[in-house]
Order: C-alpha cells, then sequence, then structure tokens
C-alpha cells in the first residue's frame, strides 16, 4: 500500500512540473505608456495544447504586467476576465487611478488588480 501511495504522489509531482512547464509566460514587447509614466509587458500565455486553426499570435490569451518608470511591478491581470493578445489598446491611458489595457479593462493604480 506504501508503494502505491509514493508511486501515485511521484506521478503526480511529475504531471504538475510537465503542466508548470507547458504553461509558461512568453514575453512578446514592452512598451511605455503615453505619458511616460509607466512601463507595460506584454506576454503570451502558451496553451498546453493548441489544435491548428487556433487563431496563431492573435488568438492567444495575454498577460500583462504594469510597472512604474523605476521597474516596480504595480500590478498584473492575473485575476482579471481572460482577453487576447488582439484585444491589448495601450493607447487610452489612465483615468481616476485606472491603467486601461483594453476597452473596459484595466488595472487599478493603487490596488494593481483589475478594475
Amino acid at each position: 500500500m506504501k508503494k502505491l501511495f509514493v508511486t501515485i504522489l511521484i506521478l503526480c509531482l511529475v504531471c504538475f512540473c510537465l503542466y508548470k512547464f507547458f504553461t509558461q509566460k512568453e514575453f512578446i514587447r514592452s512598451e511605455k505608456s503615453i505619458d511616460g509614466k509607466y512601463i507595460v509587458e506584454i506576454y503570451k500565455e502558451k496553451r498546453f495544447f493548441a489544435a491548428p486553426g487556433d487563431g496563431g499570435i492573435s488568438g492567444s490569451s495575454g498577460y500583462i504586467k504594469l510597472l512604474d518608470k523605476k521597474g516596480e511591478e504595480i500590478g498584473d491581470t492575473s485575476d482579471c476576465p481572460p482577453f487576447s493578445l488582439s484585444d491589448i489598446e495601450l493607447d487610452l491611458g489612465v483615468i481616476n487611478n485606472v491603467f486601461f489595457y483594453s476597452r473596459g479593462e484595466g488595472i487599478n493604480l493603487k490596488t494593481g488588480r483589475c478594475d
């Protein structure tokens, strides 16, 4: 019984490591905001499995990290609804302490969370 438990535990650890390896974020580009106060890093979320006709890079899910001009992280989109890379519009700027990265989606500059 102990061997079975250890085998299942090792198998679960291997599966978790493989999942983490294949679902990493790939850096796409970095841009400064219009006013120059913020730096936006854009990442593509790699898929564990991609089928033919999935839409290429424009249909891929995105991840954004917002930094101040010193390079310190203000917030990211980890708690935001999923969005595709084609939805990103960085020219929207800051309105009411929210940095908008697409229409209707933004990162609150005080909390670092999505608004």
